[in-house]
């Protein structure tokens, strides 16, 4: 075999290698994830809302601390939002300002949410 064949031979199996490593954090948290979707839609169909809510809340962990390993943090995605969007930053302001002025007229108030009868949860 030639020198070409077996550096391409030795670098196909160095970065399968590569990428098995780099890829293992990576399937065990889409086991987990998927393990926990499965008990929550399990627990929603059941009409068990605090299981669910219970379960929704490890995935959000899950999630966060994946994003923590993985050094995602908030000026790479700020800045890769603002490109996609090609929209300025918005700071908190030092001062407040209404955006609403007086005499503006509101539309009719409408309730955000509904009670749930706590015999369903």
């Amino acid at each position: 075999t030639s020198i070409e064949g077996k550096w391409t031979a030795n670098s196909k199996n160095i970065t399968q290698s590569w990428l098995k490593e780099v890829l293992k954090p990576q399937q065990t948290l889409i086991k987990n994830i998927n393990n926990l979707l499965t008990n929550y839609i399990e627990a929603l169909g059941n009409i068990k809302l605090r299981a669910g809510l219970e379960i929704a809340m490890e995935i959000s962990q899950q999630g966060n601390g994946y994003l923590q390993e993985s050094k995602l943090d908030n000026t790479f995605l700020r800045n890769a939002l603002r490109s996609q969007l090609s929209a300025p930053l918005r700071n908190i302001p030092d001062t407040f300002t209404m955006d609403i002025e007086a005499g503006y007229q509101i539309g009719k108030a409408e309730y955000l949410f509904k009670r749930i009868d706590e015999k369903i949860c």
